[in-house]
């Protein structure tokens, strides 16, 4: 992206349009995954924010790829992305709003009236965090993050994966 030219006094009108159509374009670039299309972690910890405030019942749900890394480590970057494309359609046809909060987790909000079903498979592990009037947003993090981290070891464990070393 290239930054417009300094104002030319004669053109200043179109100048100014074009810096404004720069901010645009790279507050794009800041809010969302270039691949995806999502909205990054900013946004998200933004939403969880006000869907915590909002004191409606929502469900957290953390995804968590399995294999990325092996698969990038092996130089397949494009079987990489494909997979991550991949997670995303099918989560995007879920009810909810889908970020993209690391290089291979994502996190999907819910009101829970709207009962999305979303389990691990051997693509992805799944943590999740129910509604409580109690908690804050920082809480229900953690809560889904530490069911992930379980679904994450019964994965390695069904896989035969040592992950110690």
């Amino acid at each position: 992206m290239k930054i417009p030219d300094l104002p030319d006094l004669y053109n200043l009108p179109e100048t100014v349009l074009k810096y404004i159509q720069y901010l645009k374009d790279m507050l794009k670039v800041y809010k969302y995954d270039d691949l995806t299309k999502l909205p990054m972690r900013r946004d998200f910890n933004d939403t969880l924010d006000t869907y915590s405030l909002s004191g409606y019942p929502f469900t957290l749900y953390l995804v968590d790829l399995n294999g990325l890394k092996a698969m990038n480590d092996n130089g397949c970057y494009e079987d990489g992305d494909n997979l991550i494309l991949k997670v995303v359609n099918e989560l995007n046809n879920k009810d909810g709003r889908l970020f993209r909060i690391g290089g291979d987790e994502f996190s999907l909000l819910t009101y829970r009236d709207q009962n999305v079903p979303l389990i691990s498979t051997h693509e992805y592990c799944v943590g999740r965090c129910d509604f409580e009037a109690t908690k804050s947003a920082r809480e229900y993090f953690k809560v889904a993050e530490k069911h992930l981290k379980q679904e994450k070891l019964k994965y390695y464990e069904e896989q035969g994966i040592c992950r110690r070393k």
